[in-house]
């Protein structure tokens, strides 16, 4: 992990200590000066107006001194519009030199800067679209075109800043993404329309196969690249699902950029070329399908449907992607999609199979940690097998099955609508109603919000709001139309509410000065309640780019007049702060807090704010406080007294606030300090047998149990927790607790490097797990299994020393489950060779008195086994895991 350090900003500093700065740095040694004084990169943008860059060199030698400091990366990529081609070139090679000497996490951050200003320079420079464009519409599909379109149409990485609750915050940071977004996109803003709008009519299939080839071929390399900066992989939701709500045309995807152009472009020629050469579109189907990469496997499922693909390959798709892909992400989008279209051609066979796949449901891993699988295993199935049923066609007597006892299970669901199946996100609620806003378009700034006001009167119920539609796609025209509005339309909560939740599109740091400014000077006999929400979340998003007297006049006001809440939120009260201006004033404190000097903490000024904040007795104050406690690790570090003063007593549980304050608890990025957790170790222990805490919070805090008890062992860190005292609270807690204990063990045993693999089991994890984890028999659960089987899976060459250990603990999974066997059937053969007795040991503990042919998984399973140890076969364990095992 890197980590950063604080330089002095211009936040830091009196006007007379930067009129000093400048004065250094506006001579000739500007160069000498800056690298020798090497301020923190927050002077960037200061500097700039002062025009010391204007030699090529000056920043690329600046930035040099800093490839070292982590808050240097962040500041360039809050600054990245000072950065041209020439400093891109320079960088890399000043980088070059000096990457022998810096952390590899870095080298890459820098890279990504660079690959980021030389991809917007090229985008911002050559237009390349636009020269393109009258040679397509005038026929030319030469192949220096068509390489020139592969080019533009391959998305490109871009980063930009990321946002979080607040920035400064203690978290671990492992992998670019901790530091900095990271997108893609096609130059030129290219859209499929664009595209397919310009395409020759008459181009032919070489042509067009030429260009599909090519794209899939440049898509590959940049989805292996999106996987090694940490955007995309193989499990879960990835960037690409988010760009891509569907393959073929939709409604959903409007609105989206990145990788959807390159996508539709690719989806609409091969529908053109399977037209024209059925054998080149049916190569194309077959390098998608054979792909490592999800996207390219939803684009194969798109191409499945057509009707000119044989129904053998078609199903062949289905049961070549990996098995979580069939109801996990977007490619869910595609899987009904074929399904519902090509179902009935399929042969029983391939239904049959098929079938078999759904009944086993999504893989365990592919969830989200701590959540419960019953639910949503009959969830994903149950949309599927809803699909199979409206074909007409009969389901297997298993699939049959498993829909009637799902329906049993579950009778308030309904069968799901058909428009919707397999989205992840959905945007959108039936038609929406757009606000005419070109009734607003030319209109004076001076007459702005008075048309509005008749547009409105004039409106019927189909024409929508125009305001609001104006505010949305013109947020910056909208507030100078409120700034020149005379004072009693200017104060009109109706026409802040829809700019305030639109002002995010704003970049105009003046602008939004003026705005804030504007906003502080709200007249107190204006009603301003319901703009309060608002002016708060927008305060928040922007308040680091916000002067400290305008930010704090605003704060100010918000404090004073936000609406207070009578009565507690439903729901969870960490939402409802986050959602509240009581919580977005606490963030901003949390923004602005620095690390305390000497024996001052907070200062005058910040102090009296938070007291202010959290002295009223009502449901405000409240929310404010947990949103503190989501941060009180950052809290205690830079104010201890004050923390353990003001906020440590509301986790007593004779405090009213306590439950509330713990269930925020579990959202901090991370446990504290050692002297924080002391401070709050009695109340910690006792909320496992509270029966006020939720399941979640029980999961959530056994993750702490864990991972204070692996540092402790690891890095004697001295956190005031024996395995006595973790081992009675686990007897306490339930089986949510011990899954979620036997996770993070799991978890801290699979970031171990192979060659490290048996020191971590010998000397951290397996001492912790044998003095903490529970010996009475009762308490163990098919619950924990599949965790167990996750740590056991994750030792590696210590697997033989792990399993005697802990299969005692292991208990049969129920019968609709065994994703234990599949987990264990997948894993890597080499782990079969370390004990394979072990393994048979740990598959028969798993199976336990399954029904015969009823282990998906164990077929494959027991054949890496049995290639390792054939010896085995003769068991009668082996025998009887053969006959329990699913034969396809």
């Amino acid at each position: 992990m890197v980590e950063a350090t604080k330089k002095i900003t211009p936040a830091d500093v009196s006007e007379f200590e930067r009129d000093r700065l400048r004065f250094f740095l506006t001579g000739d040694d500007a160069l000498t000066n800056l690298t020798e004084i090497n301020p923190s990169l927050a002077w960037l943008p200061l500097l700039a107006e002062m025009k010391v860059f204007q030699n090529d060199t000056v920043l690329p030698a600046w930035i040099e001194r800093n490839f070292a400091d982590i808050e240097a990366v962040r500041e360039v990529v809050n600054n990245l519009r000072f950065f041209d081609a020439e400093a891109a070139r320079i960088l890399k090679y000043r980088l070059e030199a000096q990457r022998g000497k810096l952390d590899p996490l870095l080298v890459k951050c820098w890279q990504l800067i660079i690959r980021h200003i030389e991809n917007d320079h090229q985008g911002r420079t050559y237009g390349q679209w636009f020269g393109l464009l009258p040679r397509l519409r005038h026929g030319d599909v030469s192949a220096e075109v068509l390489s020139r379109l592969i080019h533009l149409l391959t998305p490109k990485l871009f980063v930009e800043k990321r946002y979080g609750w607040y920035e400064d915050a203690d978290r671990s940071i492992e992998k670019p993404t901790d530091i900095m977004s990271i997108k893609y996109g096609v130059e030129d803003g290219i859209t499929e329309k664009d595209f397919i709008a310009a395409w020759p009519k008459n181009a032919g299939a070489e042509e067009m196969a030429f260009l599909v080839d090519g794209l899939t071929t440049a898509l590959s390399a940049t989805l292996a690249d999106a996987t090694e900066v940490g955007v995309e992989g193989a499990i879960g939701l990835s960037l690409t699902d988010i760009d891509v709500p569907s393959v073929a045309a939709h409604q959903q995807n409007a609105h989206h950029e990145g990788f959807l152009p390159t996508v539709r472009v690719l989806a609409e020629l091969w529908s053109r070329l399977v037209e024209n050469d059925l054998d080149k579109a049916l190569h194309t189907l077959d390098v998608w399908k054979r792909s490592s990469f999800r996207l390219l496997h939803r684009l194969a499922l798109y191409a499945a449907g057509d009707s000119r693909v044989s129904p053998d390959l078609a199903a062949d798709v289905l049961l070549a992607i990996p098995q979580g892909e069939l109801f996990l992400t977007n490619s869910q989008v595609e899987v009904h999609r074929l399904i519902r279209s090509r179902w009935p051609e399929f042969s029983d066979a391939e239904r049959g199979a098929i079938e078999r796949r759904i009944v086993v449901g999504p893989p365990a891993d592919w969830f989200k940690d701590g959540v419960d699988l019953a639910e949503p295993m009959d969830r994903h199935r149950f949309a599927l097998l809803l699909d199979l049923e409206g074909s007409n066609v009969p389901l297997g007597s298993e699939a049959a099955k498993l829909l009637t006892e799902i329906r049993q299970r579950r009778p308030n669901w309904i069968d799901n609508d058909p428009e919707r199946a397999g989205f992840a996100i959905w945007h959108g609620e039936g038609r929406s109603l757009e606000g005419k806003k070109e009734k607003l378009q030319g209109v004076p700034s001076s007459e702005l919000v008075a048309a509005a006001k008749k547009a409105a009167a004039e409106a019927d119920f189909m024409d929508g709001d125009a305001w609001q539609s104006f505010c949305q796609a013109q947020p910056d025209e909208a507030f100078l139309g409120i700034e020149a509005a005379s004072d009693p339309d200017r104060w009109q909560e109706w026409v802040w509410r829809p700019l305030l939740w639109a002002a995010n599109k704003i970049s105009d740091v003046a602008l939004l000065n003026r705005m804030a400014s504007l906003l502080a000077a709200w007249p107190e006999d204006s009603p301003f309640a319901e703009t309060a929400n608002g002016a708060a979340f927008w305060m928040d998003q922007v308040s680091d780019k916000l002067k400290s007297a305008v930010l704090w006049k605003l704060w100010d006001l918000i404090e004073r007049r936000a609406p207070r809440p009578s009565e507690k939120p439903d729901g969870d009260i960490f939402t409802a702060a986050l959602n509240d201006p009581a919580g977005n004033l606490a963030s901003v404190l949390l923004k602005k807090t620095p690390k305390s000097r000497g024996q001052v903490e907070l200062g005058k000024a910040l102090r009296g704010r938070y007291v202010r904040l959290l002295s009223g007795n009502d449901f405000f104050a409240l929310l404010a406080r947990v949103r503190f406690s989501a941060a009180v690790a950052f809290l205690f570090e830079r104010a201890p007294a004050w923390t353990e003063a003001n906020i440590l007593p509301s986790y007593e549980w004779t405090s009213p606030d306590a439950v509330a304050m713990w269930s925020a608890r579990k959202y901090a990025n991370h446990i504290g300090s050692a002297r924080l957790f002391s401070l709050t170790k009695k109340p910690f222990l006792e909320l496992f047998s509270r029966q006020e805490m939720g399941r979640e919070d029980n999961r959530a805090f056994s993750d702490w149990l864990a991972i204070i008890l692996v540092v402790n062992q690891a890095k004697k860190a001295e956190y005031p927790l024996t395995t006595t005292e973790v081992r009675s609270v686990l007897r306490a807690t339930g089986n949510e607790g011990r899954w979620s204990f036997a996770h993070q063990l799991a978890v801290e045993m699979e970031a171990a490097q192979p060659a490290e693999k048996i020191s971590v089991w010998r000397e951290i994890i397996g001492p912790v797990f044998e003095r903490a984890w529970p010996l009475d028999a009762e308490l163990q659960s098919p619950r924990t299994t599949f965790k167990l089987v996750q740590l056991l899976l994750a030792t590696g060459d210590a697997f033989g020393e792990a399993a005697p250990i802990v299969i005692p603990f292991i208990r049969p999974e129920e019968a609709r489950a065994h994703s234990s066997v599949f987990s264990i059937s997948e894993a890597d053969p080499e782990i079969y060779k370390v004990a394979p007795e072990q393994m048979l040991n740990l598959l028969s503990a798993v199976a336990g008195d399954a029904a015969n042919q009823s282990l998906y998984g164990m077929n494959k399973a027991l054949e890496k086994l049995e290639q390792t140890a054939p010896g085995l076969m003769e068991t009668k364990a082996f025998q009887k895991l053969k006959m329990q095992a699913m034969t396809l």
